[in-house]
């Protein structure tokens, strides 16, 4: 005890000094292994050979350089409140492809905005690197890009969503499209269920006919144009539904379906879109490299459409990912900006696990973008669960 005192009586202050340092070194070895470790990281993937996307700098000053064929041939989360840079972080990714663009073939990608903030600065990119280009080379970068503007009355871009994927089943295609529009009208307009039979049959006539979604008015109210259709249609039960029991339905329940088939056609752009005899083939477009921004926000769109048209725009590129051949030449990447919309229905929640999971063997990618993923998401949704158990060990 005597020895003790002594020590602590002289040496006391140097005890506690060095004991606290000794303490600190501790605290902080985890922090240095990690920040050891991330270092290395950074400078393998530094040295990878190919383009790389410089996101930044660490807080210790290293720079930060993914290479691209690593964030291309990946499924993406970006969260982050209001103007944390989700955006400007997707538009790194977009700039360095631009970038090698028009010579780089095997890389190409997509935009799918309900805002009109990412496809906006994506053209804003595209007018940059033409800028950039000879002639020549500027024809050729423009042959390749695709504005779908559901906006614009005067670029107008064909979106007949009842123009029948190719090699699609009939059956098949009329049920997505109706659960699609049924899932997605806002809450206020649901159909009940003759409302939902009746839009079933009109859309198969339609779709027959090679006609668009816009001339459902004409079908529930002019007698002589709808029986010119039901002549010509070939499907049987579609006939005898309009020569039979249609005229049995009542007023009250067309009326609805009109009604509510109208807040879809509110806005010009979207109307004179919709109207069109063809749609857009993704599965054609991302075979050939092609550059799709597609646009669903506009100041006379509503939220409802816009989340109709997010809707039904990711159900054709779904399809159409399916349709394409396994390994691919072109890497497809889809940038997706409010992504929690898709997760909003039970369908939507059904086919994202397969989207995320197994596109990658068709060379298509998503980089999802949203505020918070698990606001639209139950905590332990199959989408996620899938997600995880699809991963390596």
């Amino acid at each position: 005890m005597k020895t003790l005192w002594l020590l602590e009586k002289f040496a006391g202050k140097d005890l506690k000094r060095a004991t606290a340092r000794y303490l600190q070194e501790l605290a902080a070895a985890p922090l240095r292994a990690s920040r050891a470790s991330t270092s290395r990281l950074l400078q393998t993937m530094a040295g990878v050979p190919g383009p790389t996307v410089h996101f930044g700098t660490t807080a210790w000053g290293q720079d930060v350089r993914v290479p691209l064929a690593d964030l291309v041939r990946a499924v993406g989360l970006v969260t982050g409140g209001m103007g944390a840079g989700k955006t400007m972080a997707a538009l790194l990714i977009l700039e360095r492809i631009v970038r090698l663009l028009p010579q780089e073939r095997s890389v190409s990608f997509g935009v799918i905005d309900p805002k009109g903030e990412l496809f906006e600065r994506a053209l804003w990119l595209l007018a940059w690197r033409l800028n950039q280009l000879p002639r020549r080379q500027q024809e050729e970068l423009l042959d390749r890009v695709v504005v779908i503007d559901f906006a614009s009355r005067e670029a107008l871009s064909a979106y007949n969503i009842l123009a029948q994927w190719p090699h699609a089943e009939e059956d098949y295609f009329i049920t997505n499209r109706l659960e699609t529009l049924r899932d997605l009208l806002p809450s206020s307009e649901k159909l009940s269920l003759r409302g939902a039979n009746v839009l079933k049959h009109v859309l198969v006539l339609l779709s027959h006919a090679g006609l668009p979604l816009t001339c459902l008015n004409q079908v529930l109210g002019e007698e002589d144009f709808r029986q010119r259709l039901v002549a010509k249609c070939p499907n049987e039960e579609v006939r005898t539904y309009f020569t039979r029991h249609f005229a049995m339905e009542g007023k009250q329940t067309k009326e609805a379906l009109r009604a509510r088939m109208e807040s879809l056609f509110a806005s010009e752009g979207v109307k004179l879109a919709l109207s069109g005899k063809t749609a857009p083939d993704f599965r054609k477009l991302q075979n050939e490299g092609k550059i799709v921004l597609v646009n669903c926000s506009g100041p006379t769109i509503s939220r409802g459409v816009r989340l109709l048209l997010q809707g039904l725009v990711l159900s054709d590129i779904r399809q159409s990912i399916f349709a394409r051949p396994t390994n691919p030449p072109v890497t497809y990447v889809w940038m997706a900006d409010e992504a929690q919309n898709f997760f909003l229905t039970k369908q939507q929640q059904e086919n994202m696990p397969d989207l995320l999971n197994m596109a990658r063997a068709y060379g298509s990618f998503f980089h999802l973008l949203c505020q918070n993923l698990s606001t639209a998401v139950p905590a332990r949704t199959r989408a996620l669960k899938s997600k995880r158990q699809a991963e390596p060990d």
